[in-house]
């Protein structure tokens, strides 16, 4: 009987992360292409100005990275405390805090697509900029 109590609540946190990673990758997608459609927007009208080949690799740099990590089962990208913290920093993250049957508390947290798509260029920027600084320390084991 214990067992097989053990063996439910497993299953029970199997279905719930699995239906967690799911929601998480469609808000991913949904933000992957409002923000792709706000770029190219802006491309057209003028108001971002790809200047050189160096401006079109960084472009093209972000949509592989996009593409790379799709939303799909894994493909979300792993995000570290320093990452968390920029991220926080540059959109409104929303906090809740959820109680299950057994008392167990968690907090959950999620971002509005429509506050990264009212992001302007500049925080665009600011928050690219920050995530491959932060990347960079990481891939550098922090000496930079």
């Amino acid at each position: 009987m214990i067992t097989d109590n053990i063996k439910s609540k497993v299953e029970q946190a199997r279905e719930k992360k699995s239906q967690t990673d799911q929601e998480l990758a469609s808000q991913y997608r949904e933000a992957i292409v409002l923000l792709m459609k706000k770029f190219v927007a802006q491309v057209a009208a003028g108001d971002i100005i790809i200047r050189d080949a160096t401006d079109m690799q960084k472009f093209i740099d972000v949509y592989q990275t996009l593409a790379e990590n799709d939303g799909s089962e894994n493909g979300v990208p792993q995000i570290n405390s320093g990452k968390t913290g920029i991220i926080e920093n540059a959109i409104n993250i929303n906090k809740r805090t959820k109680t299950d049957a057994d008392g167990n508390t968690e907090v959950e947290t999620s971002i509005n697509s429509n506050d990264i798509g009212k992001l302007t260029p500049e925080q665009i920027a600011s928050l690219y900029s920050g995530l491959t600084k932060e990347q960079n320390n990481e891939n550098s084991g922090g000496i930079v």
